[in-house]
C-alpha cells in the first residue's frame, strides 16, 4: 500500500509540475468520484441485461452512472455493431483496447452466456493512460451468467502477450476479435496481423476509428482502405464527414 501511494503522489506532482495545479485537481477529483461510486454503478449496471434491449443497455451505457463506462464510440455505430453480434452470440471475444470499459461492458450484453472474454490495454502509465489496477475487478464485474472477463494489462505486440492469449484460449478460436489499441499504422498492422490467425471460420474483425480524420493521415483509416477489399465488409459511420469513429467489419472467410 506504502508504494502504492509513493507511486500515486510522485504520478500527482509530475502532472502539476509540466501541466499545473488546476490540471491535476481536474484528473484527481475524476478519479475520485469513479473510484467511491463503482461499487453503487456496478450493482446497478447488472440490471441491465440483454433481455432490456440493446437500445436501452448502450443508453446506459452511454449516459449512466458517472459516465464510469462511457464508451469512447458514436453511440449509432457501437448499436449497429451489437446489433450484428446479437444475432451470431459470440462465445470468444478478444478486445484490444480496455481503455474506460464501455466496449467491455457492451460486448458482455450481446455475448453467449459461457463467452470467454479477453480484454487488452496497456498499464496505466498516469492518472489518465490505460487504466489503474483498482479498475479491474469492477471491469470483471461486467460477466454475465457463465462467462470469463480475462484482463490482460500489456502491450498486445509482444510476443509474450500473444503467447498468454493463446494459453487462455486453449485452442478455441476467436468469433470476434475488436481492434481499438494502438492507432497508428504500424500499431493497428501487428494487432490484425498478430490476431487475425486466431479467429474462427466465418468470425469477425472489427476495427474502431475507420474515417478519415478532418485533417492528415489516420493510421487506422490507411490500414483499413489497404485491406478491405480482400474481405467482405461493411463499415458503420454516422457521417462521413465527423472525423473520427467508424466501426469496419471483416467477414472472416
Amino acid at each position: 500500500m506504502r508504494d502504492l501511494l509513493t507511486s500515486y503522489c510522485r504520478k500527482a506532482q509530475k502532472i502539476v509540475r509540466e501541466e499545473g495545479i488546476i490540471s491535476f485537481l481536474i484528473v484527481a477529483s475524476l478519479n475520485a468520484i469513479q473510484l467511491a461510486s463503482s461499487p453503487l454503478f456496478s450493482r446497478r449496471m447488472g440490471s441491465y441485461t440483454r433481455e432490456r434491449g440493446i437500445d436501452e443497455v448502450v443508453d446506459y451505457a452511454f449516459n449512466g452512472g458517472f459516465s464510469i463506462i462511457r464508451p469512447f464510440q458514436v453511440k449509432s455505430e457501437i448499436t449497429d455493431l451489437l446489433k450484428v453480434l446479437d444475432q451470431r452470440r459470440p462465445r470468444t471475444i478478444i478486445e484490444i483496447g480496455t481503455a474506460r470499459g464501455g466496449t467491455l461492458f457492451l460486448l458482455t450484453r450481446v455475448a453467449a452466456d459461457d463467452c470467454l472474454i479477453i480484454s487488452i490495454d496497456l498499464m496505466s502509465s498516469d492518472f489518465r493512460g490505460g487504466y489503474p489496477e483498482w479498475k479491474a475487478p469492477f471491469y470483471k464485474s461486467f460477466a454475465q451468467k457463465q462467462q470469463e472477463v480475462h484482463l490482460l494489462r500489456a502491450d498486445s505486440h509482444d510476443s509474450a502477450t500473444r503467447e498468454k492469449v493463446e494459453s487462455i484460449l486453449r485452442g478455441r478460436k476467436i468469433d470476434l476479435l475488436f481492434i481499438d489499441g494502438d492507432h497508428s499504422y504500424a500499431g493497428v498492422k501487428r494487432d490484425f496481423t498478430v490476431y487475425s490467425p486466431l479467429s474462427a471460420r466465418g468470425g469477425i474483425i472489427a476495427f474502431h476509428d475507420i474515417a478519415d480524420p478532418k485533417e492528415g493521415k489516420y493510421g487506422v483509416s490507411e490500414f483499413w482502405k489497404e485491406i478491405k477489399d480482400s474481405y467482405t465488409y461493411r463499415e458503420l459511420i454516422e457521417d462521413r464527414k465527423q472525423g473520427w469513429a467508424g466501426i469496419g467489419i471483416l467477414y472472416m472467410k
